[in-house]
């Protein structure tokens, strides 16, 4: 998390090749430390390495984003939904044969498939920032002059440039950066170029003042507010209260029932984060109330004990995971959808901390939550 909230400032300057790279060692790190590990620290510094990998990956492939389609969204949104759901599967399966270090060696071959297909298979825009040849993008300084910026603007090179409608709509501030007073007055045009390196266009990605950024996350802010919600009731539900939804009235051994809670909100996570090529949702403050809800039906159920029969907490937990995925997949595709081309990239990556507070939150609450209800429960 802590990575996540501070890359805005840095990330966009860093190349791809770069941040997969780290976010691969970093992966394939965390495994063998936890797998080899004699102590304590050492298994911890293992899971701080894989935290790290996974918050240096949501940032890098979730910026990358801008420079393709905006379908890729689902995509992502996709794969990892069905990485929590076959992580999952995998682990409960291959330690039902063998030790989970053993586990644990063999899934370092992910990381490097991640790492070959970025390299290997997956077709880059000719950008720099794709290139090995890289020369980060400079932030605009008090010496940037103003026909500098709107050649960097309406450059006939760039796949998506803009066109000034009213000459009084453009502004120059105090420090001479560029202001656009109206963007409904702005008219985007796509004048890619497909290079001969790559099926797709060259996307022009600026880098923002603190202004601009201040202002993005401006914008953006209702959307994170209920993801971040969404996420805090969800986490609170897996860390707190999974291991006290217990049932007497089944053949599942408490053991049983929690892994079966935490399959189907995998499941759940992964049919939802699909869905937005079907269906797409504007606004998800809703879902924030049913997750909220969602956390008050739990934990009556851990205190009194009112739902008779497990099938239908089932149905609650799988529902739980679809409205996390939900959450998820549209705040990032409304996010694309909404903010300006040559913005993206920034607004992405500062997106990305958002479900990383409500996770953090959750855990932290958790903790009481869980000593609190285990003394009132014996």
């Amino acid at each position: 998390m802590i990575f996540k909230f501070i890359s805005p400032i840095f990330i966009q300057k860093l190349h791809f090749h770069f941040k997969v790279l780290c976010a691969v060692l970093l992966a394939i790190n965390s495994f063998l430390m936890v797998s080899f590990s004699q102590s304590f620290s050492t298994s911890l510094f293992g899971i701080v390495s894989a935290s790290l990998s996974s918050g240096i990956g949501d940032v890098t492939f979730l910026s990358m984003v801008a420079f393709f389609d905006k379908s890729c969204i689902s995509a992502w949104a996709c794969g990892t939904g069905a990485a929590g759901l076959i992580g999952s599967l995998y682990y409960v399966s291959l330690t039902s044969i063998t030790t989970p270090e053993i586990t644990l060696c063999i899934v370092i071959v992910v990381p490097c498939t991640t790492l070959l297909v970025y390299f290997f298979v997956l077709d880059r825009p000719h950008h720099e920032k794709f290139r090995l040849c890289f020369n980060p993008m400079v932030s605009s300084d008090n010496s940037t002059m103003l026909t500098e910026r709107i050649n960097a603007l309406v450059t006939s090179e760039e796949s998506e440039h803009i066109e000034i409608v009213n000459d009084n709509d453009v502004i120059t501030d105090s420090d001479g950066y560029i202001q656009l007073r109206n963007e409904d007055n702005m008219v985007y045009h796509d004048n890619s170029q497909v290079s001969n390196y790559s099926s797709l266009p060259v996307l022009h990605q600026q880098q923002p003042t603190w202004k601009i950024k201040l202002q993005l996350l401006k914008g953006m802010f209702s959307s994170l507010f209920c993801l971040v919600s969404v996420y805090f009731f969800e986490y609170l539900i897996n860390q707190s209260l999974f291991e006290l939804l217990y049932f007497q009235n089944t053949r599942l051994t408490a053991p049983e029932q929690y892994r079966w809670y935490q399959v189907l909100y995998q499941i759940g996570v992964f049919l939802s984060r699909s869905s937005v090529s079907f269906i797409q949702f504007k606004t998800t403050w809703i879902m924030s109330l049913l997750q909220a809800m969602n956390f008050v039906i739990c934990l009556l159920q851990v205190i009194y004990s009112y739902i008779p029969y497990i099938w239908i907490m089932f149905i609650v937990i799988f529902y739980e995971g679809c409205l996390g995925g939900l959450t998820y997949v549209n705040t990032f595709y409304n996010i694309l959808q909404e903010t300006s081309p040559i913005y993206r990239e920034s607004a992405m990556a500062m997106a990305t901390v958002s479900d990383s507070i409500g996770v953090a939150g959750a855990g932290f609450l958790s903790i009481y939550l869980h000593n609190w209800l285990c003394n009132i429960l014996i």
